[in-house]
């Protein structure tokens, strides 16, 4: 999911290490489930400008699967 407004850089990493990334990574974690989604811009945003380049996010199964199976 990308937020509007932002400008991200792209980038492409095989799973047989081939290709690597050339640089560091500096990650965080947001838990976009906790977040309003009007504030989503405002907090990758914030992210960005303390120097992340790369964002772990959590999928909450519980919210994506109201119903077992389903």
């Amino acid at each position: 999911m990308r937020a509007a407004g932002l400008n991200a850089i792209q980038f492409y990493i095989p799973w047989n290490f081939h290709e690597i990334y050339e640089g560091n990574y500096i990650s965080g974690s947001i838990h976009y489930f906790r977040v309003h989604p009007d504030q989503w811009n405002d907090r990758l945003s914030r992210m960005r400008a303390a120097g992340l380049n790369a964002i772990q996010f959590y999928i909450p199964w519980n919210f994506h699967e109201i119903y077992e199976g389903k």
